[in-house]
């Protein structure tokens, strides 16, 4: 008989029972939503504190805020790898158990083989032609039958057992995977961390923790935003591409995946009440995206399968301004998103990312008042990456996506 051919697996043994394991992974998931539940609730504490009128003391509990919501989402990570861990040696435990039942079930059936061979067909044959002996004949072909029997049962048994063990070890390597995932998504969230720490630091020693201060410096920063974006205005307002509907795809809902797990639209497309009052900005011209809310640290996926065409950080050249960190997709339906007010990004230009890929962290980059994600979808054949050399005092050379006013399209159309 052919033999069956086997995993070779290194698998670690811990003391722990498969029902202790179980408990203790419950505990860890319990502690999980516990621990969601209080990050939903500073998810609501940042809205309420962005919505406030800008001073000092407002922005700095924002950074508190967000810092502590950050400090939250790296302890649930911890928690998820604790969990993951759980897991592995738990399906560990099972692919142990499920490995010795399998050689018992393979020692059983070779046992039963050889048994077989013993039974020489010739000595039945005499047995049945001797008549004072026919009766043990019979009683040896009924036991022979049994055992074959019984061998079809052990050889269905062990075929179950293989297929069930292969499963383990695929479950067993997509957790290892995830865990995988998730150390490499501590340390993004590590980063987030530093970054906000490094920001407090950096508003206080700018203001001298002083209101009047803040106030001026917060004036300077809303003209220069104002004056870079008029600027970005005038330059896409030259721009003239003819765009063929044919080359778009049908308008529906369900054509690009939301990039956020929870959505609360903030600004629409188009001339929206605030593009409106900041006529300065927009010059009556309208938003050129949606503006999802979410805190920083949050994570974002790429709307369709593409490539992406490029990345960059408009705050270096011109720090309050523009897009600040983005990151720009070409799909294959003749669109592209961008994604901007990153506080982490996690592609770079030439990867190819599909629907629903991690490509980056939600933050409050660029022209922000409060963290958020500005989802913008446009035409690609009137959109490119382009390097504007800014007349602003105090901006330099900043690369960013720029297309014609018609290439900016409602991603409410397809999302």
């Amino acid at each position: 008989m052919t033999g069956v051919a086997f995993f070779s697996l290194n698998i670690q043994v811990y003391g722990e029972t498969l029902e202790e394991l179980k408990l203790k992974i419950s505990d860890k998931n319990e502690e999980v939503k516990q621990l969601e539940n209080e990050i939903e609730k500073i998810g609501e504490d940042i809205s309420v504190t962005t919505e406030k009128k800008k001073t000092l003391g407002d922005e700095l509990k924002q950074i508190d805020a967000n810092r502590k919501k950050i400090a939250t989402d790296i302890t649930v990570t911890k928690k998820k790898i604790e969990v993951t861990n759980l897991d592995i040696r738990g399906l560990e435990k099972e692919i142990a158990g499920k490995t010795t039942k399998i050689q018992s079930d393979k020692q059983s059936i070779a046992e039963s083989i050889k048994f077989l061979n013993i039974a020489d067909e010739g000595t039945l044959i005499e047995r049945l032609l001797s008549p004072d002996k026919i009766s043990i004949a019979w009683n040896d072909l009924v036991t022979l039958e049994n055992l074959q029997i019984k061998i079809s049962s052990h050889i269905d048994t062990l075929n179950n057992d293989k297929k069930d063990l292969e499963n383990k070890v695929s479950t067993l390597a997509s957790k290892k995977r995830n865990l995988v995932g998730l150390t490499s998504e501590l340390d993004d969230r590590k980063k987030i961390a530093d970054q906000a720490l490094t920001l407090k630091n950096k508003v206080l020693a700018e203001t001298k923790n002083q209101e009047s201060i803040y106030k001026k410096q917060l004036a300077e920063t809303e003209a220069k935003k104002m004056a870079v974006e008029s600027e970005l205005l005038q330059y896409e307002s030259q721009l003239k591409t003819i765009i063929e509907p044919g080359s778009l795809p049908t308008m529906g809902s369900g054509v690009l995946k939301w990039p956020l797990e929870k959505i609360r639209i903030t600004q629409y497309f188009g001339d929206t009440a605030f593009s409106k009052s900041n006529y300065q900005i927009y010059n009556g011209k309208g938003h050129n995206g949606i503006d999802l809310a979410a805190p920083i640290g949050t994570k974002i996926m790429s709307v369709a399968d593409g490539v992406v065409v490029g990345t960059g950080d408009t705050d270096p050249v011109c720090r309050g301004a523009s897009y600040g960190k983005w990151i720009m997709v070409q799909h294959e339906n003749g669109l592209n998103s961008i994604y901007a007010h990153l506080s982490l990004i996690k592609v770079s230009a030439g990867d190819r990312v599909s629907e629903g890929n991690l490509i980056g962290y939600t933050g409050k980059t660029g022209t922000a008042t409060g963290p958020h994600l500005h989802l913008t979808i446009a035409a690609t054949k009137a959109m490119k990456i382009g390097d504007l050399k800014s007349k602003i005092k105090g901006c330099g050379t900043y690369t960013v996506p720029l297309g014609s006013l018609n290439a900016y399209l409602n991603p409410l159309w397809y999302l």
